[in-house]
């Protein structure tokens, strides 16, 4: 409900044929101001805490970050990820959930893995994580950890992974309880068809 009031301006003053009182301008401009300053600050609000398509200024796409609010009983279609590329030269990456929730690593050399911002506990995040090599030549994971000292707790049946350029090696990474438990599986090997 808008608290704009606009039942206070006076919309037939000034009287035409008349000598009308200056204090009636200033009364219906001050009441006119008052108006638009109240309108203003509701634009405002509703910049600040709307879920836009695009920008209210401008063009684009809009970015909404609810700040871990919810939306419940609805429903959804064409709800999407985002899909995030690294190239990855060192022997250890921070994989952030903030970069999407697939993520595609090319590894240069062995390489350890570290989890980081995981939503708050209570709430679920997943990952799905494909790995490659840069080259024909084998690489390895070397270890996955997360951050905040949390503990990662692989599927009993996970494999030694031998990582080449020949295949996607395809893992996920899942908590609910802020990364102070991280649950790994692995995916499969998806072999890259040779033409």
């Amino acid at each position: 409900m808008s608290d704009i009031v606009t039942n206070t301006i006076d919309i037939h003053y000034p009287v035409a044929g008349v000598d009308n009182d200056s204090k009636g301008f200033r009364d219906n401009y001050a009441r006119i101001q008052t108006a638009l300053a109240q309108a203003k600050t509701e634009l405002e609000r509703f910049e600040t805490h709307s879920v836009l398509k695009t920008p209210l200024v401008g063009t684009g796409t809009a970015s909404n970050d609810l700040s871990e609010g919810t939306l419940f009983n609805g429903k959804y279609n064409k709800f999407y990820g985002t899909a995030y590329t690294g190239n990855i030269t060192d022997t250890a990456v921070n994989i952030s959930l903030w970069n999407g929730i697939f993520q595609k690593l090319v590894l240069a050399q062995d390489t350890t893995i570290t989890f980081s911002h995981w939503p708050i506990s209570g709430s679920y995040g997943c990952l799905r994580l494909h790995l490659i090599a840069a080259s024909s030549t084998a690489v390895t994971l070397t270890s996955i950890v997360t951050t905040g000292n949390g503990t990662v707790i692989q599927e009993a049946a996970f494999p030694s992974l031998e990582i080449t350029n020949l295949a996607y090696q395809a893992i996920e990474a899942y908590t609910f309880d802020g990364g102070v438990t991280v649950f790994v599986n692995y995916l499969g090997r998806y072999v890259i068809p040779t033409v």
